[in-house]
């Protein structure tokens, strides 16, 4: 979250000189995976559906058409996915194992996007429509994971604990969409918007297998891939800042 801050600290200071184009503007809404569900890790699931919340989001009007935006984003996932049964690299045994836990192997419950880009603005009396694309960076809790374990066709069973290289991961993120406003004054929109964002990751994944009748490890390391894909829809408002300089009324009909 401090990273967050920093990051938009340095845009607002380094826009200074726009201070009377910039704008700032907050957006909530709802989240949700498309594209392959589950992610495309082996273990760890990040593709969840969530609810969001962008506290700050910073424009700067560069012309009369282009501008830049920076946007922190914070979301928070609805559903945790139970896996039942699935097929999981083994260092030392045969796979496939039956889970006998209450394990999730989901993950990421709680994100942050920081992200940095460009806007097109057409306004046309009240309304204004702004494509965007942005780029950034998608940042991800990677818990350890610990799940018990049946061999399939014995009784033996085991004690499987997944660690990754880092609890935190940054993911590269992609995002481009549309923003809709509605002006109600001359400093005050409300807007709507719709984004879709890839994101992507590989990291390293060390995996510790324990036979709990024998208390015999075995372990490898292995590269988890996440490559995910959302939709979200949010609505919000946005707020003038500086002094606005009057060459037509927006509001007028």
């Amino acid at each position: 979250m401090r990273n967050g801050f920093l990051f938009l600290l340095a845009v607002l200071t380094s826009s200074i000189s726009f201070a009377q184009r910039m704008s700032i503007g907050q957006i909530g809404g709802y989240e949700f995976s498309v594209g392959k569900k589950g992610g495309s890790g082996k273990v760890y699931n990040f593709n969840q559906n969530m609810v969001f919340g962008q506290p700050v989001a910073f424009g700067v009007q560069l012309n009369n058409k282009f501008g830049i935006q920076a946007d922190i984003q914070i979301g928070i996932c609805l559903v945790y996915r139970k896996v039942e049964n699935l097929e999981l690299p083994s260092p030392a045994i045969n796979d496939p194992f039956v889970f006998k836990s209450d394990n999730y192997v989901s993950n990421g419950y709680e994100t942050v996007k920081l992200r940095l880009g460009m806007f097109y603005n057409i306004e046309q009396n009240k309304w204004s429509f702004k494509p965007k694309l942005l780029a950034g960076v998608f940042i991800l809790e990677a818990d350890r994971i610990q799940l018990t374990l049946k061999e399939k066709n014995t009784n033996n069973y085991f004690s499987d604990v997944y660690r990754p290289g880092s609890e935190s991961l940054n993911l590269f993120l992609v995002s481009g969409g549309l923003n809709v406003g509605r002006a109600l004054s001359s400093r005050f929109s409300l807007t709507a918007e719709a984004m879709f964002s890839h994101a992507r990751k590989d990291f390293p994944v060390s995996r510790t297998l324990t036979n709990l009748y024998t208390n015999q490890e075995s372990g490898q390391t292995f590269s988890e891939k996440i490559r995910l894909n959302s939709i979200a829809l949010g609505l919000g408002f946005l707020i003038k800042i500086g002094r606005i300089k009057v060459e037509e009324d927006l509001l007028r009909e």
